[in-house]
């Protein structure tokens, strides 16, 4: 704004000169053109006796004034002088004029720029001015959308601040549930190892049970009285079968082999192979089967929460075959009688003759088979080999579970 008021003022300034100079020039053109026009009208006009009669009159009339011709000459020179001064102020004022004029043409062009740098600038601003304006309505939309951001960071907060309390208090739940859980597994410990000790007590006492009524039975069965005889026999020591173990089912003086290895290596099968299934679902049942007319049905169930873990607890999830049922078809199974069972070559008597020394036989027995466990124990021990009992009331199948013992062998 500063540089075009200096350039207008500058212009103005500059036509104020210019028409005090063609003023001027104008003036004395005129006054040449007069003093002009006087010579020639005095060089140019006759003179009249006419009006040299009146001359003579008017010159007798007035005091005589002669003027002498140098003074004449005088006043030529001094015309002449002043007409060639005046040309030559005319000429200085047309070099003049000619000078302003070239001065006013730069100063023209001058303007003209100024001008056009002027409306570029102009321009200049007023883009400017449109994107000051952009740029305030952004910081208001940031502004805007920097307090909504603000609100919505403090609501996250107070959100934060009342899940982690939430959380806190979950944990602190957590912490009780586990310690609850933790004496709750210490009593179930406890538990299961009373249950195992009743166990071994009640199979202990069914074997005693089985001795008794060999002794007994062939006394209430003789139809001769006895004759003396001396039987003597060790007392057996019991053990916890930790070798291989093989098992038979004796029902109604029958005995079959059980596949109770083979079953629970089908069932370990089965369940690597629905593992993904399994593992979505709280309780899974399923059955393997059949292996020599024997089917195995089980349950698996999954336990979360803290698990035992060497001398800690640690939180995961597990999955454990709860139980486990042994059913048979009779009319598959291949079985032999107790007395068959007895004689050499018999079934029963290859498989357990093929058996390492020390290794343990278990007899799943049912009361109507009670009388064949003594002889069939007795052509075990003939093998060295031990002997476990697991006596089962009528109609009761074969089961077993995560929590069960191993059999007790003698």
């Amino acid at each position: 704004m500063s540089r075009r008021k200096s350039s207008d003022e500058h212009e103005v300034g500059s036509d104020s000169f210019l028409d005090v100079i063609a003023n001027i020039v104008g003036i004395l053109i005129i006054l040449i053109v007069i003093v002009g026009m006087k010579v020639a009208r005095q060089e140019a006009m006759p003179v009249s006796d006419a009006d040299v009669a009146e001359f003579s009159e008017l010159q007798s009339e007035v005091s005589p004034a002669v003027v002498p011709d140098s003074q004449l000459t005088a006043t030529e020179s001094e015309t002449s002088d002043e007409v060639a001064k005046i040309k030559q102020a005319l000429k200085d004022a047309e070099l003049m004029l000619s000078s302003e004029r070239k001065a006013r043409q730069i100063l023209v062009a001058e303007l003209e720029h100024k001008r056009a740098e002027v409306s570029a600038e102009a321009a200049a601003i007023a883009s400017l001015n449109g994107d000051l304006d952009l740029l305030r309505l952004r910081a208001a939309s940031h502004l805007q959308q920097g307090e909504d951001a603000a609100d919505r960071l403090a609501s996250l907060t107070q959100e934060v601040t009342k899940r982690q309390s939430d959380v806190d208090r979950l944990k602190k739940q957590v912490s009780d549930a586990e310690e609850q859980v933790a004496t709750v597994c210490v009593s179930i410990t406890k538990a299961e190892e009373q249950v195992d000790a009743f166990t071994k007590a009640i199979e202990a006492i069914n074997a005693e049970m089985l001795e008794l009524e060999e002794v007994i039975s062939p006394e209430e069965n003789a139809a001769v009285p006895p004759t003396d005889r001396l039987q003597h026999r060790l007392s057996p020591v019991g053990k916890v079968a930790d070798s291989s173990e093989i098992h038979f089912r004796v029902i109604n003086n029958q005995i079959s082999f059980l596949p109770v290895d083979e079953l629970l290596d089908r069932l370990k099968s089965q369940l690597n192979s629905r593992m993904g299934v399994i593992a979505r679902m709280p309780q899974y049942g399923g059955t393997v089967g059949p292996v020599h007319g024997y089917v195995m049905n089980y349950t698996v169930e999954r336990h979360t929460g803290s698990l035992p873990q060497g001398n800690g607890w640690v939180g995961g999830t597990m999955l454990a075959v709860s139980g486990w049922t042994i059913e048979a078809d009779d009319q598959r199974v291949p079985s032999e009688s107790t007395e068959t069972a007895l004689r050499p070559g018999s079934q029963f008597r290859r498989m357990i003759e093929s058996q390492p020394i020390d290794s343990a036989i278990t007899l799943w027995v049912y009361p109507d088979s009670f009388q064949s466990f003594a002889a069939l124990r007795e052509v075990a021990h003939g093998l060295q080999l031990r002997v476990a009992a697991r006596p089962l009331p009528a109609g009761t199948p074969i089961s077993g579970s995560s929590k069960g013992s191993r059999s007790i062998v003698q």
